[in-house]
């Protein structure tokens, strides 16, 4: 086996390898599109307090709630809620917040996860979504201290990870499995 030619195709592979790891995932985010955010209560058809339309920006975005008691931030993937005033929430119906695409322009919403929370009584099964919006419902939670948190991880249609890794040993496979083929195929020289 020619060592130049060997060198050749693991070098080719690997920018092979190489520009397909660089090249960027689909950005379905947050980041760089229209979100508002309103207080829906007593029920889910029903916006109580309007919160406004933000663009999300690297830093994020805040969303105050006076009536809730409570403050949002929105990043490219995520959204913290945090509260601000001690106190239980009413049993109404719905009593929480709505995101949603302003513009329709973000990728479908597919799943909404609990990265963490520290309000009493919260859990996933407070929180619901469509393509388009997320509602997280705080109805009945009892006392909640200043400072809780409750942090939902938003993933997005067109958000797929390349796995580049898993390419790079493959393509040199390939690689390698052409060059043996190429030798079989060239007559041998006897000395």
């Amino acid at each position: 086996m020619n060592v130049k030619t060997l060198t050749a195709v693991v070098v080719g592979a690997t920018a092979i390898g190489l520009s397909i790891s660089v090249a960027p995932a689909n950005a379905a985010t947050f980041l760089n599109n229209a979100v508002q955010a309103d207080n829906i209560f007593p029920n889910i058809n029903t916006v109580a307090e309007a919160l406004g339309t933000k663009t999300i920006d690297l830093d994020g975005e805040i969303f105050n709630s006076a009536g809730l008691g409570a403050n949002a931030l929105v990043t490219s993937t995520n959204i913290t809620i945090t509260n601000i005033i001690p106190g239980a929430f009413a049993s109404d119906p719905f009593n929480g917040l709505r995101f949603l695409d302003a513009n329709g322009t973000i990728d479908d919403i597919i799943g909404v996860t609990l990265a963490s929370s520290t309000f009493p009584g919260f859990d996933i099964s407070r929180v619901t979504f469509d393509p388009d919006r997320i509602f997280v419902n705080f109805t009945g939670l009892p006392v909640t201290p200043v400072g809780a948190t409750i942090s939902l991880d938003v993933q997005f249609a067109g958000a797929t990870p390349i796995p580049t890794p898993a390419l790079l040993p493959g393509l040199i496979g390939l690689g390698a499995a052409a060059l043996r083929k190429r030798q079989a195929e060239q007559p041998t020289e006897e000395a």
